[in-house]
């Protein structure tokens, strides 16, 4: 019996982070340029659009770009696609 509930502890775990790491594609999405909007007041800056991951269709889709007030002490680091011998992947653009 403690076999069988350590086996469904570790299969549990499995599925729970198997779902953590990127989402590979064979080819990136082609860039699309958009209009940016005018900015709202000059304490703005412009978070450039990037990548959504849609498990269902196994694609990502274009999210929006927007103007955000920058965080103290922080700057944005763009997303970018990243290239393995799995595929591509999209990493999020995150403040640092």
């Amino acid at each position: 019996m403690k076999k069988l509930k350590l086996l469904l502890i570790v299969i549990a775990t499995v599925n729970i982070f198997s779902g953590c790491g990127p989402a590979y594609v064979e080819t990136e999405p082609a860039y699309v340029e958009i209009n940016r909007p005018p900015s709202p007041g000059p304490a703005y800056i412009w978070i450039d659009n990037g990548w959504r991951y849609r498990p269902h269709a196994h694609t990502y889709v274009r999210s929006e770009g927007r103007w955000v007030h920058p965080k103290r002490g922080k700057t944005f680091e763009a997303g970018h696609w990243q290239s393995t011998p799995r595929g591509h992947y999209y990493v999020k653009g995150r403040w640092k």
